[in-house]
């Protein structure tokens, strides 16, 4: 018993000091990838139940997620999915005019023929069935007509490589720095179609 009081302080512990570290410190390589339609047999899909979800649907997500999702569908994005034995098992977001990419503290704006994929999540009991991968496939059928972004951190190693597998690849890449206050941003490596649609988030 004060083996697993020991496990659980020490987790909540770290939780409050990553917490106060990304207040003070924060220092991350960011990526933004592109994916375009590409045709190909994704019939596996078929037999995945993916819908767009409601507001009754997050009553069964926490209290925070929930109030997060629906701050995401009163903006116009939409919440896509992945149902198992009748329980949200992943969702995902889309935006269809801009978003906030909080990672460079700036402001996306979409280009007309585009969707933005962002705040994409596995819940624990579901991880190692690769929903990532299956969500982002059905959004490059959903959204076969339009470009698809979305952003990583590098350091995401396991994100960054399912969005790859998934057929997306970088155009972009930034080194962000924040000590308290006092920003950094740099453009490493970013082309025009992405520069001119990034303002100041305030």
């Amino acid at each position: 018993m004060e083996n697993f009081q020991r496990i659980v302080f020490s987790k909540i512990a770290n939780k409050a000091l990553n917490k106060i570290k990304r207040k003070v410190y924060i220092k991350d390589e960011v990526l933004i990838l592109k994916q375009q339609y590409k045709q190909e047999d994704i019939n596996f899909l078929d037999n995945i139940d993916i819908k767009i979800l409601n507001e009754k649907d997050l009553e069964s997500l926490s209290q925070k997620k929930s109030q997060t999702l629906k701050g995401e569908m009163a903006q116009g994005n939409i919440i896509y999915g992945i149902i198992i034995n009748d329980q949200i098992a992943h969702y995902s977001c889309v935006a269809f005019k801009s978003h906030a990419i909080r990672e460079i503290n700036k402001i996306f704006i979409l280009p007309t023929e585009g969707i933005y994929i962002f705040n994409c999540y596995t819940f624990e009991k579901y991880r190692g069935k690769h929903l990532y991968y299956i969500m982002l496939k059905f959004l490059s059928r959903e959204y076969k007509n339009l470009d698809k972004y979305i952003v990583v951190s590098r350091d995401n190693k396991i994100s960054y490589h399912v969005i790859k597998k998934a057929g997306f690849f970088k155009i972009a890449e930034f080194k962000y720095k924040k000590i308290f206050n006092k920003e950094e941003l740099l453009m490493i490596d970013v082309p025009k179609e992405i520069r001119e649609h990034l303002i100041k988030f305030e």
